[in-house]
């Protein structure tokens, strides 16, 4: 099959991330892809993307114009395609609701692909009325894969951009009221934040925790990500909400034991037999005054709340389990193993073959 792809494919960014790993399969499995990509792209090193962004880039000088249109972006973005063929956009989103703007952009489109039933609830019930299928994303099996490795710590790792919606303020709340300086558990947090300064933020809690807290730089690479998981024990990702959450999936497969909210995008894939799930209390709006504002065209929704002690008491039982000398999580494993990239891009040609009948 062939089709034309735009959107972002930088590899710092949530949906480069995406759109580089499916153009990818795309081209693994025999489809030819022609893309058309959002922004400045010089000076980027796409590493091992980089002969398929090239060839797939060259290919667009000699697009068909009737082939399906494949958006990855912000549902707000989607008014946009390439050529006159079937229109099919990809998009994730952190609120239960939304605005109608995103809905008219959603509408606009032949086909809607989201990853999660959660995700796809929440267009229905917004009002999106152009179809809407579920397929998740994936990860790469080749990376991300389990390592008989049972670290001289119990290592709490924690991945991410800071924000309000990644919880790391309750997550080193957590770890201080679940542990001793007695305790043989540390921290881990890789996040930063390009648009603020959070050096207080590493300073406030670097007081709070000591020589049971380090902070590493943001990893540059899956192959980094991948090592620094599987030198962990825990990932802890008590969001209040995702679209679809990859570090979570990501750890699992490399059989890491897990901590999240029950809610939202990852719940397609992770459950109470692989992970330890915290339940939600309450809704509030989905409000940080930086990407998430009030009264915003592209912000109408809510996240949810969740009891920070039922947090605390996962780490507990978390480091039971590791002083217990359990070293891998075999249900996490097993249930990630259906969502590799190469199924996602499958997934995804099966709808592109369904709207062109």
């Amino acid at each position: 099959m062939s089709m034309n792809i735009s959107g972002y494919i930088t590899p710092n960014t949530s949906y480069g991330i995406v759109t580089l790993n499916l153009i990818k399969a795309f081209v693994d499995l025999g489809h030819s892809c022609s893309i058309f990509p959002t922004g400045d792209l010089n000076r980027i090193n796409f590493g091992e993307y980089s002969s398929y962004v090239r060839d797939c880039i060259l290919a667009s000088e000699e697009f068909s114009p009737n082939d399906i249109s494949f958006r990855v972006a912000h549902q707000f973005d989607m008014a946009t395609g390439i050529g006159f063929g079937p229109r099919v956009g990809y998009t994730f989103f952190e609120v239960d609701r939304l605005t109608k703007l995103e809905v008219n952009h959603l509408n606009s489109l032949d086909l809607v692909l989201v990853p999660s039933e959660w995700a796809k609830q929440v267009c229905i019930e917004s009002g999106v009325a152009a179809h809407v299928s579920v397929c998740p994303a994936g990860f790469d099996p080749k990376i991300f894969k389990p390592v008989h490795y049972m670290p001289k710590e119990c290592v709490f790792l924690s991945v991410g951009k800071w924000e309000v919606r990644k919880q790391q303020d309750a997550i080193v709340e957590a770890f201080y009221s679940a542990f001793t300086k007695h305790d043989n558990v540390k921290l881990i947090m890789s996040m930063d934040n390009p648009f603020m300064d959070i050096s207080e933020k590493k300073n406030k809690y670097k007081a709070r925790l000591g020589s049971q807290i380090n902070f590493i730089d943001r990893v540059a690479s899956h192959a980094h990500l991948a090592r620094l998981m599987q030198q962990s024990y825990c990932l802890v990702a008590p969001s209040l909400a995702e679209g679809w959450n990859m570090p979570l999936l990501e750890a699992m497969a490399c059989g890491k034991f897990t901590i999240a909210t029950n809610y939202s995008g990852h719940t397609e894939f992770c459950n109470e037999s692989t992970t330890l799930l915290i339940e939600p209390t309450s809704k509030v709006p989905a409000i940080d005054n930086m990407w998430f504002k009030e009264n915003s065209k592209t912000n109408c929704g809510n996240w949810i709340t969740y009891d920070i002690d039922e947090l605390t008491e996962h780490m507990r039982s978390i480091y039971r389990t590791y002083r217990n000398g359990i070293v891998l999580n075999d249900n996490a494993i097993n249930n990630s193993l259906d969502y590799t990239w190469e199924n996602s891009a499958k997934r995804i040609v099966e709808k592109f073959e369904e709207i062109c009948l």
